[in-house]
């Protein structure tokens, strides 16, 4: 079990994320950011998993009292760089599941996605 699903803890069935609060957003925004990070060379990985590891550290700390919230497959897209970098069929995926965080707009509620493949 991965870290996040320890510190997540169990799924949340009908949680949303209130993009009002300033530590959704602020943890929206650097998600997206870190998802905008090149994947492609073995360089552009290395340097994205130190930004990788700046946002779990701010999980952690700074967004703890909203981790909650989170979808479980953020866990997934923290390990699965190397795939995304070789499949972008599963970065389309991974991306649909996190929806939520990456294409969330500021000053509303977005309920989570379901946990369906």
């Amino acid at each position: 079990m991965g870290f996040l699903a320890k510190l997540l803890g169990r799924t949340v069935q009908h949680a949303t994320l209130d993009l009002k609060d300033p530590l959704v957003r602020e943890l929206s925004e650097e998600f997206r950011a870190l998802d905008a990070l090149p994947i492609d060379t073995q360089k552009d990985r290395e340097e994205w998993h130190v930004a990788r590891q700046a946002f779990e550290e701010k999980l952690n700390t700074v967004w703890s009292s909203v981790t909650h919230l989170l979808p479980p497959e953020i866990q997934h897209y923290l390990d699965d760089a190397d795939i995304r970098a070789k499949d972008e069929g599963y970065t389309q995926r991974q991306r649909k599941k996190l929806a939520v965080l990456l294409s969330a707009t500021p000053g509303k509620e977005n309920p989570l996605p379901d946990g369906g493949g």
